[in-house]
């Protein structure tokens, strides 16, 4: 039974290598996919990151830079940093333009996501909801809070071509772990589409839309690193080095459960 389980895994690093090498010769260029830079020196949070275009999160008479910071560590990449989506206001976003696009070529946008369980059962990102958001007296929300990616095609000159191609995560579908540090453990997650004729490039969005308070409880935050563009639906080579079976699986899954 031991050597059975040494070769299986033998197998399996085999065919993680040949992931590594498939998606580095079919992956697009996305700056700073890690959000690891700029190296200013900051620590915490920071109001900028190199590459992205960080939309500010508004909602409840707050407004504020979208920010990557240092709440959720260690990352997927063995980083500190990641995208910080503030769930507890209405919306926000980072975006970033990727070029090397070839129209008829399918391209999944991948991430490595984590969300916040609150303090109990029923609590943090899964609990926002429209009938337990505080009143906003900013902007009204229409739903309940989800996260999204989003691929839209674009020519050269930035005109969007066809339909966004886009993956939603509902409060409500997340597991809860309740780990000690009050996140969910990173999982993947990725939306594909076909780029369409014309398109030279992709303008590819991580944000949110419809949050809020849930109850108060102060822990509904979302976080995103390792965020990449391919012909393969699997994460990039420094995340997919700590994937689980369990994990490659999960993709599967939440895949078919997409295309339904």
């Amino acid at each position: 039974m031991r050597r059975n389980t040494r070769r299986y895994a033998a197998i399996l690093s085999g065919a993680a290598c040949l992931a590594f090498s498939a998606i580095r010769l079919h992956a697009q260029t996305v700056t700073n996919p890690n959000f690891e830079l700029p190296s200013d020196g900051a620590s915490g949070t920071d109001t900028v990151a190199t590459g992205w275009t960080l939309d500010p999160a508004v909602g409840d008479n707050y407004t504020n830079p979208g920010q990557r910071c240092q709440f959720d560590t260690p990352t997927p990449s063995g980083g500190t940093w990641s995208l910080w989506l503030q769930t507890f206001v209405q919306y926000g976003d980072a975006q970033q333009v990727v070029t090397g696009i070839t129209p008829g070529t399918t391209y999944y946008l991948n991430a490595q996501m984590g969300f916040q369980d609150g303090s109990g059962p029923g609590q943090g990102y899964n609990a926002v909801t429209l009938a337990n958001q505080a009143p906003d007296t900013k902007s009204a929300d229409t739903g309940n809070l989800y996260s999204y990616l989003e691929i839209q095609y674009e020519s050269h000159n930035g005109t969007a071509i066809g339909a966004p191609d886009i993956l939603d995560i509902p409060a409500g579908s997340i597991p809860v772990y309740n780990q000690s540090n009050g996140s969910t453990p990173w999982l993947p997650f990725f939306e594909g589409g076909v780029a369409p004729a014309g398109a030279t490039q992709a303008d590819i969005v991580i944000g949110w839309q419809n949050g809020g308070l849930d109850g108060s409880t102060g822990g509904q935050s979302a976080f995103a690193t390792s965020i990449g563009l391919s012909t393969t639906a699997v994460p990039e080579p420094a995340t997919l080095s700590v994937l689980t079976l369990g994990s490659l699986g999960l993709l599967a899954r939440r895949r078919n459960k997409t295309s339904a």
